[in-house]
């Protein structure tokens, strides 16, 4: 393996610019379509579920993967989004890699969201049922850290007012206010990395200097 002062920038960049996670019977060919060739036709690399998805057996360790290789998560919460355990593994796997997240509530309450209510409350109820309660403890966790960001919250009348093409606007403009920063932090991170071999190896050497000046 190469040593770290070798890394490039090319070793940080992701496959994917945002992960899309959606409810497809929900939103997957209305809302959740057009917010994606907005985003796509604007050059963002956007994964979502039908990407490269064949075999059902493959489909969740392929979305946690691309999950950890996308710099942000765009979440659709509709109000069948908890239905899906596909859609709370995402959730809770989104939250548990630390990037950015934009929610877009759409047409439910994001205070449903964060306390599971409404249209939430018994979709969990029947989790708890058939899932592990540590597992559903952390879907419910993903949801209200979620539900306490700030987003986009639509309703029949925003959608008609705003529409997939504006909402798609407003979130590259977070993504690429984030993804600007992400990539100072590296340069910022690579500089102190190679400060520090550059200081290791000067103490290595005056200490090799040292040491022969001492003894001879």
């Amino acid at each position: 393996m190469p040593p770290e002062s070798d890394v490039t920038v090319s070793s940080y960049r992701l496959r994917w610019d945002v992960f899309l996670s959606f409810r497809g019977t929900d939103t997957g060919h209305t809302f959740t379509m057009r917010l994606y060739h907005a985003l796509h036709g604007r050059g963002v690399r956007v994964f979502r579920k039908e990407d490269g998805l064949e075999r059902r057996d493959e489909i969740q360790k392929k979305l946690l993967e691309a999950v950890e290789d996308s710099a942000a998560a765009v979440v659709v919460i509709s109000s069948d989004y908890a239905s899906s355990h596909w859609c709370l593994e995402e959730l809770a796997k989104i939250c548990d890699v630390g990037r950015l997240i934009l929610p877009v509530f759409y047409w439910v309450d994001p205070s449903h969201v964060r306390k599971q209510e409404g249209p939430f409350e018994d979709w969990f109820l029947r989790h708890a049922e058939r899932f592990p309660k540590e597992r559903v403890e952390q879907w419910k966790n993903a949801m209200k850290k979620v539900g306490g960001l700030a987003g986009f919250v639509l309703d029949e009348k925003r959608c008609m007012q705003h529409g997939a093409s504006l909402i798609a606007c407003s979130l590259l403009h977070d993504i690429a206010r984030y993804m600007c920063i992400r990539t100072s932090f590296t340069y910022i991170c690579m500089i102190l990395q190679n400060l520090c071999h550059v200081m290791y190896g000067s103490f290595i050497l005056f200490q090799k200097s040292f040491l022969f000046l001492w003894f001879n």
